[in-house]
Parts: structure tokens; sequence; C-alpha cells
């Protein structure tokens, strides 16, 4: 009998690892994706010319930093090619220049607050 518990418990006990493991990673990218809107937070008050660096890690996920319409004012959180969680930059409503920047695993980026073409926000690049 005890044999038979255990066999049945142990896809289970597996599964529920693997979502933990999951959603872990899922947590750190959101712990990045919430260091990078602080970054652009502090550029943007700090006016155009302000650039500010900022580490990050994306365990097994990938942030998708701006984009097209109102994905440019926020930050993705990917895992697995599905979206698990955004960061968006209200209050103030800040907009990401210059298309979105795809990032994954460990990564140093300058946030630099711009002017371009007529539009005022921030660009992300990836610092070597």
């Amino acid at each position: 009998m005890a044999f038979l518990i255990i066999s049945i418990s142990i896809p289970a006990i597996l599964h529920l690892s693997s979502d933990l493991e999951d959603d872990s990673n899922v947590m750190m990218a959101m712990d990045g994706a919430g260091r990078i809107k602080d970054a652009m937070t502090q550029a943007y008050f700090s006016g155009e010319g302000s650039k500010h660096t900022v580490e990050v890690s994306t365990g097994h996920c990938m942030l998708s930093i701006g984009g097209e319409g109102a994905d440019g004012y926020g930050i993705k959180v990917l895992f697995d090619d599905q979206e698990r969680g955004a960061v968006y930059l209200q209050r103030p409503t800040i907009k990401v220049l210059g298309g979105p920047l795809k990032v994954m695993g460990d990564a140093k980026l300058l946030v630099e607050c711009v002017k371009l073409h007529g539009d005022y926000g921030v660009t992300v690049s990836i610092v070597d």
C-alpha cells in the first residue's frame, strides 16, 4: 500500500517542483523589471540627457522592454513565449523610445532620458 501511495505521489511532487522553479524565475524577472522601471523614473525626472545603469538577472525568462502602441509604456516578462507578468510605466507615463529591447539572463542596461523625433521619453540599451 505504501509503495502505491509513493508511486502516485512522485509525479505530482515533481510537477510541483517544476512549477516552483518556473515561479521563481518569473519572480526574479519581475524584480528586474521593477528595477528597470525605477531607473527609468529616475532618468525621466532628472531630465533630458540623464543616464542611469541597472543590472538585472532574468533567470530563464525574457524581458521585452517597450514596443509599439501600448507596449511602448511597459516591460513584459515572458516565460516559454507566454506573458507571465508586466510592469507599466504609469505616474508618470513614460514612453520607451526606439522599439522593443529583448533581454535574457544577466545584463547591465543603460537607461537614458531623451527627446527623439519630438517625443520625450527614455531609451534602454545593453551595456557590454
